[in-house]
């Protein structure tokens, strides 16, 4: 293909959050495609030491300063610190843009620094991709609602990661469905794979979230709690994550007296969270706000029974009955009902873990990156 492509991120390796993950894995794989792609990252430079360049997987690494206010700020709110990194953006873009002369922009996601990667491209006639996760896309700051309507048209084509938000962006941006492409997120296969999986004699239940409200882990806990307490039911539950609500929620643990069934491990490397997931029966995936949800992806491919809620893009990878078990988002009751039914007859419920194996092959980053590396060549 033999094209200088730039990505602008809102953040890349050596941060280690799912998208930065997701979106490493698939440069590499893209690369392991077609070897004639330049991929060239541009990033804010979060930490002092992260270089302002280096070249790290044979893709160059670029990050501009924006560490005078850290994103996301504990002092600030978080859109008045969302909209200083907007002007970051701005104030940085154009110079990389005429250092890198890439030939395809890809921005990823539109906040921080999705409108000035539009704004540039449309100066500088580049082609640009937007790439939308969903939690820039549900953002209900009327500031940003304008600014979406204002930048979004100027993208060459949207990709997005479920038909929910493709959905929504029709629906409330007004966007023409055929310039929106759904191409989510992939995993490694190779590296999250069920073999030789047998029941724990005490189920082991697993929750990987980062430990903030809208990812719902309170509501598990209090479900667990329900369920032990009224029950001879011998349960372990393991909670992978960290960030703003642990302290919260380790508190809430021990005032209902589940240090012995709960225990929380913080951040796990991703190459050490494959144990984690092999070594659990059910995973439960409690989220109250979500654009795609990657973690789901794994616990299908490791041959967990997955329990998630309902909201926003998941029910577009968890089929009721089918391959997983769906609760109302946010409801406790039903989720306790659900899981306890679940712990009871899991020999009954494997034929879930069987089947979301086989329909996570779909999502596996070699056909996720031949997809993107269609939309690339059309644009081309």
């Amino acid at each position: 293909m033999g094209k200088n492509i730039l990505i602008i991120s809102t953040s890349y390796f050596p941060i280690d959050g799912g998208q930065e993950i997701g979106l490493r894995l698939l440069l590499n794989e893209i690369q392991k495609i077609d070897n004639n792609i330049t991929f060239n990252i541009l990033t804010p430079r979060f930490y002092k030491q992260h270089k302002e360049y280096e070249v790290i997987d044979n893709i160059k690494i670029f990050r501009y300063n924006s560490r005078l206010i850290k994103y996301p700020s504990k002092i600030f709110p978080k859109n008045f610190n969302y909209f200083i990194h907007v002007l970051y953006s701005f104030l940085f873009i154009s110079k990389y843009l005429k250092l890198i002369k890439p030939d395809i922009i890809i921005t990823y996601f539109m906040i921080p620094s999705g409108f000035a990667s539009l704004f540039f491209s449309k100066k500088y006639k580049i082609p640009n991709i937007v790439f939308l996760g969903g939690s820039d896309v549900f953002n209900n700051n009327l500031l940003f609602k304008l600014l979406f309507k204002s930048f979004l048209p100027n993208s060459k084509k949207i990709l997005v990661t479920s038909n929910f938000i493709k959905n929504y962006l029709i629906k409330n941006f007004s966007i023409n469905g055929d310039k929106i492409k759904n191409i989510p997120y992939g995993i490694d296969t190779k590296l999250f794979f069920a073999k030789n999986k047998n029941i724990n004699e005490k189920i082991k239940i697993l929750c990987v979230q980062r430990l903030v409200k809208s990812k719902g882990v309170d509501i598990l806990i209090k479900a667990i709690d329900k369920i032990v307490r009224n029950n001879t039911i011998d349960i372990f539950l393991d909670i992978v994550g960290d960030g703003e609500e642990r302290i919260y929620l380790e508190n809430l643990v021990k005032s209902k007296e589940l240090n012995n069934v709960i225990t929380f491990h913080g951040n796990i490397k991703n190459e050490k969270i494959v144990q984690y997931y092999k070594n659990s029966d059910i995973f439960v995936f409690p989220t109250l706000s979500e654009g795609f949800g990657i973690v789901l992806l794994e616990a299908m491919a490791s041959g967990n029974i997955i329990i998630a809620s309902n909201c926003c893009s998941i029910p577009d990878i968890i089929k009721d009955n089918n391959n997983g078990i769906l609760f109302q988002s946010g409801n406790i009751d039903d989720l306790t009902i659900k899981l306890k039914n679940v712990i009871e007859n899991i020999d009954h419920y494997k034929y879930l873990a069987d089947n979301a194996v086989k329909d996570v092959k779909q999502f596996d980053i070699s056909c996720v990156a031949g997809d993107l590396l269609i939309e690339l060549k059309k644009i081309c």
